[in-house]
């Protein structure tokens, strides 16, 4: 597709030029509005996630086989949290359903679902987890001391998992 434009502060002719552009698939723009909708009605996310008032208010998405659910399952089990698994990614797929786009725009797992709304990267999932249910033990209050833990999961993220994947995929 190609789209015709110009400089919007001058009216000379020589200004317009064709410019090719990449349109995003119809179920994704419709995940990202879904998901800005959600973002400033956050009682909507509730109202649309929280019909069939399960038991269990904790959902993990993702694959065992993944090194970073991985890291979202272990934390789960630190915090002997209940939870419900469902597989995605991989030979699973649902990556790019709207539903799970909604939750997630980047079509990636790991992504948790609770009462609040939706969490995504495994990094991120851990640290929310920690600080929502284990203040004062796997969360720490006292800044400086909690990035002692910080600077780890983030190496881990940027200078483990990368050497790990080229051991073992090339």
């Amino acid at each position: 597709m190609r789209i015709s434009s110009w400089c919007p502060s001058c009216s000379d002719p020589r200004s317009r030029r064709t410019v090719p552009t990449k349109r995003a698939p119809a179920h994704y723009l419709w995940a990202v509005l879904i998901a800005r909708i959600y973002e400033v009605f956050p009682q909507l996310s509730q109202l649309t996630f929280h019909q069939s008032h399960m038991k269990l208010s904790l959902t993990v998405w993702g694959r065992r086989s993944s090194f970073n659910v991985q890291k979202v399952l272990w934390t789960l089990g630190e915090l002997s949290l209940d939870y419900e698994h469902r597989d995605a990614g991989g030979s699973f797929g649902g990556l790019d359903d709207p539903a799970f786009l909604a939750m997630n725009p980047n079509g990636l797992v790991p992504v948790i679902l609770d009462e609040e709304g939706s969490v995504w990267e495994s990094n991120s999932i851990v640290r929310y987890l920690c600080a929502k249910h284990s203040r004062g033990n796997l969360w720490i209050e006292d800044p400086f001391s909690r990035s002692k833990a910080d600077r780890w999961i983030d190496w881990a993220a940027t200078g483990l998992q990368p050497s790990f994947m080229r051991l073992f995929w090339g």
